[in-house]
Parts: structure tokens; C-alpha cells; sequence
């Protein structure tokens, strides 16, 4: 966990307060750590709970290419997160000429591993 360093903005009216007191006052009305994300911004909150995804969610259908369609199964992750996952093989025509590739696609619903 990262110490919190406040600025001269955040100790207005400190005068004579000690350090601890300092940051106290000058954390007073913000977002902790755990609201927020890596970046410092608020975290999204996920629409779903775990239940309505495990009933609702479908077969998410993917277009790769022109031509190949693959179907991504509703899974939960290992990280705690859910949404859709498919590994396969797809062919996409480059220059008239069908090229065979291989496809991997997690489609992760952001806030979905903080999800009730």
C-alpha cells in the first residue's frame, strides 16, 4: 500500500497540528485507495451481480476477419472477474488468400471482480 502525500492544498488551516494529524485532516473527504483505480480514477462499478451474469449472460458471438464468426462462452475467471472467453481457430482472407489463425479473447466486464 502506497503512503499518502498530501499536497500544500490539502493542509490549509494545519498550523500546529502534528504530522499525523496533518494527513488525517488532509485525507478527510477523499476516496481510499481501494475506491479507486490504478490511475486515481474511481472505479467503475460493475451493473451485474455474479448471479444475474451466471443467468443472463449468453454466447457472446465475435466476427474475425470478413468471414469467421466464433462463439465466446460466459466463464468466470481465475482472478475473480467474469465475462466471455474463446480459443480457436479462424480464417482470415488477406490479398484473396485464406489464412489460418489461431484466436484468444478474454472480454472482461470492467468491475466484475468486485461484483456482489
Amino acid at each position: 500500500m502506497g503512503s499518502f502525500n498530501p499536497t500544500a492544498a490539502d493542509l490549509v488551516g494545519t498550523k500546529g497540528l502534528t504530522k499525523e494529524k496533518k494527513t488525517a485532516k488532509a485525507k478527510e473527504g477523499k476516496a481510499t485507495k481501494a475506491d479507486k483505480s490504478a490511475k486515481g480514477f474511481p472505479k467503475t462499478v460493475c451493473a451485474l451481480t455474479r448471479k444475474q451474469f451466471g443467468e443472463k449472460a449468453g454466447t457472446l458471438t465475435l466476427k474475425v476477419g470478413d468471414m469467421s464468426l466464433i462463439d465466446a462462452e460466459p466463464r468466470e475467471f481465475s482472478s475473480g472477474s467474469f465475462g466471455w472467453f474463446v480459443s480457436g481457430k479462424a480464417i482470415v482472407k488477406i490479398d484473396g488468400k485464406d489464412v489460418k489463425c489461431q484466436v484468444g479473447c478474454n472480454v472482461i466486464v470492467i468491475g466484475s471482480k468486485d461484483a456482489k
